[in-house]
């Protein structure tokens, strides 16, 4: 089944293009500088790609986002086991524990709007920024650096009630959850799904030629140290099957970062996974007011009258 949901994701990026903002004339000269450096330093230009692939992009530092630094009950730093550090905030002090796993380019800020939610109806919420995100130092990060994070904070506070991912930080948890970790109550949102679709996805939007993919792929390869077990490894539907974790999965139907085909191959594969869907939110519906927080906060809301009990999952 999972050989079928590869073959389904990779034919739908094929084509890809990605939002608006990567189809200026900006990223058209960028796309235009590779092809020149792949005629003329072909390794070279494959180390770069390969690098920038675990380089993401620092967002600037807002209002809202300082604001919801400032709101913080207690901030720390997080140790890895690389010797990098994530930066992890807590607000609200009791109720239900609620994780909160941000994506690629974004910060635990960026939730604020349902952090405010969450607080305001009784709930302790822990967000983290990973190491170049946010207010993180670093330069680049990984999904294995995500896992670490997830599963750390879940060890060093007993599990949480809840956890509520979007985009790369839903793809990390679904991986600590194949691992063993487990919560009442688990929301995925807007996540990509199929780990060799990034890279094809990425090649999509830089217009790269098959010879520079299979270069860029064997970089991310040596990267990890796993060679292509990694595209198996960290496929969120590998291996779901035997998952006895419920979720929620929602999706927006105007996402154009992470096509649709991806949330219906995890619920295809995740016998406690139902889809749902928002209209008109973009990819990450958690940012504004709408249908996304809303969906998130009704099924977080029998947390708040059904006790402590671990292992009595929200369906």
């Amino acid at each position: 089944m999972s050989e079928q949901f590869d073959r389904l994701i990779e034919q739908a990026y094929q084509q890809y293009r990605g939002p608006a903002y990567l189809r200026s004339p900006m990223v058209s000269c960028v796309k235009a500088g590779i092809r020149l450096m792949d005629w003329v330093v072909p390794g070279a230009t494959a180390d770069w790609l390969g690098n920038r692939f675990f380089t993401p992009r620092r967002v600037p530092t807002r209002a809202s986002d300082k604001e919801m630094t400032a709101l913080a009950s207690r901030i720390e730093s997080l140790p890895l086991s690389n010797g990098k550090h994530a930066v992890v905030y807590r607000w609200g002090s009791t109720g239900p524990s609620v994780l909160l796993a941000h994506g690629w380019e974004s910060r635990a800020s960026h939730f604020g709007r349902l952090i405010k939610a969450l607080v305001e109806k009784g709930f302790q919420v822990i967000g983290f920024d990973a190491p170049a995100h946010g207010n993180a130092a670093g330069c680049q990060s990984s999904i294995v650096e995500f896992i670490e994070i997830i599963e750390q904070l879940a060890q060093q506070d007993g599990g949480f009630d809840a956890i509520v991912a979007h985009s790369f930080g839903g793809l990390s948890v679904i991986n600590a959850v194949k691992a063993g970790l487990r919560t009442r109550a688990l929301v995925i949102v807007g996540a990509p799904t199929h780990f060799s679709g990034l890279v094809t996805k990425y090649a999509a939007i830089l217009n790269l030629p098959g010879r520079q993919q299979q270069r860029l792929r064997r970089y991310i390869e040596g990267y990890f140290g796993i060679g292509e077990a990694v595209w198996q490894r960290f496929n969120a539907y590998e291996g779901l099957q035997q998952v006895d974790q419920p979720a929620l999965v929602i999706h927006d139907s105007s996402d154009d970062i992470v096509l649709r085909v991806e949330a219906e191959c995890l619920v295809n594969a995740w016998p406690g996974a139902r889809l749902a869907e928002t209209h008109g939110q973009g990819h990450n519906p958690l940012r504004r007011p709408g249908e996304g927080i809303d969906m998130v906060m009704t099924y977080l809301a029998p947390l708040l009258t059904s006790g402590n009990e671990r292992d009595n999952p929200v369906a």
